[in-house]
């Protein structure tokens, strides 16, 4: 954890999770992430202004960079929400060959 209360880090290892970085944050920094009040992002090196039910998607795609790949076609993708998006139309789950579709380019 890259949290920062005043000037000491917290280092504490995190998971990735939401669930536990959701906890995590509750329990030892009394930061909750709900709600559309305005926070600042208070990760070491960091001052992001967002609202707070953001500030967890925003950690974990952020700060600790979870890596999110489509398990089909092994795109990578932003967050793993994204990927449940992406399973609706990925190719290669669809059985579509990636050489047939149209590009922008092509379009």
């Amino acid at each position: 954890c890259g949290w920062a209360d005043g000037f000491v880090q917290c280092n504490a290892p995190l998971s990735g999770n939401s669930r536990d970085v959701r906890h995590h944050l509750q329990k030892h920094h009394r930061v909750y992430t709900t709600g559309k009040h305005r926070t600042t992002c208070r990760w070491l090196g960091c001052s992001q202004t967002l609202q707070r039910e953001n500030l967890l998607r925003h950690i974990i795609t952020c700060h600790l960079q979870i890596e999110v790949r489509c398990p089909d076609c092994g795109r990578r993708l932003a967050r793993s929400d994204v990927r449940v998006k992406h399973a609706l139309r990925c190719p290669k789950r669809r059985g579509i060959a990636t050489s047939t579709l149209k590009t922008s380019k092509d379009a």
